[in-house]
């Protein structure tokens, strides 16, 4: 099922993002399901606020056992499809943990939905999730050009756009097409092309510590198979 939903919620410096698969896109823009995709998010916040985890990926086994007042996500699932009338498939998540002073933020792109917000929970086709902190390794500017929480906000839209595969690292040597390149550090700032993704950093004393990006209907990787958690401070 390629069709379905991004879904993404933060509270307490705590965020989720979760998608949920079904058959059609007409399925996908029904209320009923944003609003089940909005509680499979609660579900995994819960889950992961009540743990000591910085870090949690869990694929479609994981996530449908999780446990929500009296029911599973499972159970949850086998309900509305008997109440919509179409297969639904819960496919994966993520959990981050903001500690000390680092942030969490989000974005997601909600194409063609007359609506992107279902109580706390944003949904649309295309979501991200970016940790970030302020870079202590630099000499922080009197003033910032933005507010860290606008300048993640920021940075997960250019995750989004850009796709990059990694957060990459100042000893890298960026690819000769930019166009091309796939570390995030190193790419053109889809905000403003004039700079790169390191240099809006730079200029904000901030650094990227993680992101995870999520568009409905692609093919995952190994790290969805099987649950993982990362404890404690990062």
């Amino acid at each position: 099922m390629s069709h379905g939903l991004i879904g993404v919620t933060v509270q307490d410096r705590c965020a989720v993002m979760v998608e949920v698969n079904c058959e059609t896109d007409f399925v996908a823009r029904n209320a009923k399901f944003q609003n089940f995709v909005s509680l499979v998010c609660d579900a995994f916040l819960q889950h992961g606020s009540n743990s000591d985890a910085t870090k949690m990926k869990v694929g479609n086994r994981e996530i449908n056992g999780l446990q929500y007042n009296d029911k599973t996500v499972a159970d949850l699932t086998a309900l509305e499809v008997g109440n919509i009338g179409e297969n639904i498939a819960v496919r994966r998540g993520v959990f981050l943990r903001a500690v000390n002073k680092e942030l969490v933020a989000s974005y997601v792109h909600a194409t063609g939905l007359q609506s992107g917000q279902i109580r706390r929970c944003s949904v649309g086709k295309y979501g991200s999730l970016v940790l970030c902190d302020e870079d202590l390794s630099e000499t922080l500017p009197t003033e910032r050009p933005v507010l860290l929480e606008e300048l993640g906000r920021q940075l997960c839209q250019h995750v989004v756009g850009m796709n990059p595969q990694s957060i990459g690292a100042l000893t890298d040597n960026p690819s000769e097409d930019s166009e091309n390149e796939v570390k995030l550090i190193h790419q053109e700032f889809m905000l403003d092309t004039n700079l790169r993704v390191l240099d809006v950093l730079q200029q904000n004393g901030a650094k990227v510590l993680d992101f995870v990006r999520f568009e409905c209907g692609e093919v995952l990787g190994e790290e969805f198979e099987n649950a993982s958690a990362v404890s404690g401070a990062s």
